[in-house]
C-alpha cells in the first residue's frame, strides 16, 4: 500500500481494558475500547527503533494505577518515519508500582476454517 507522503498508524488495544487519551507522535488523543483498534492519521512523523515506536505507549486506564516512574530511553539507532502504514498493538504490563503500556508488532489473527 502506498500513501504518498502520509503516515497512518493503526493501534490495537490488547490490554484487556478500555484506553483513554491514547496518542502517538503528538497526535491522536483518542479512546480505544478493549479488543478494538483505531487508525490515527495526520501524524507528521514518529521516531522508531527496531520497527517499533520509541518509548512507552501513551494512554490511560481509569480502573488501574499507572506506574509514574521514569524509564530511561536510549535514542541510539532511531529513525524518523514520515510515510507508510504501520500497525502496532498496545499491551499492558502490570507491576507492583502500577501498569505500563508498551508497543509490540501487530500479530495477524488466523481464522480457523470450519
Amino acid at each position: 500500500m502506498s500513501f504518498g507522503q502520509h503516515l497512518k498508524i493503526e493501534l490495537f488495544n490488547k490490554t484487556g481494558y478500555d484506553l483513554d487519551s491514547v496518542s502517538i507522535g503528538n497526535e491522536g488523543f483518542v479512546k480505544i475500547k478493549k479488543d478494538s483498534s483505531v487508525v490515527i492519521r495526520g501524524c507528521k512523523e514518529i521516531a522508531m527503533m527496531g520497527g517499533l515506536p520509541i518509548g512507552t505507549a501513551n494512554g490511560k486506564i481509569y480502573e488501574k494505577k499507572r506506574d509514574a516512574r521514569l524509564i530511561g530511553i536510549c535514542g541510539t539507532g532511531n529513525k524518523r518515519v514520515r510515510k507508510g502504514y504501520f500497525k502496532f498493538e498496545i499491551i499492558m504490563v502490570d507491576g507492583e508500582n502500577g501498569y505500563r503500556l508498551f508497543y509490540q508488532s501487530h500479530k495477524k489473527v488466523k481464522h480457523k476454517k470450519v
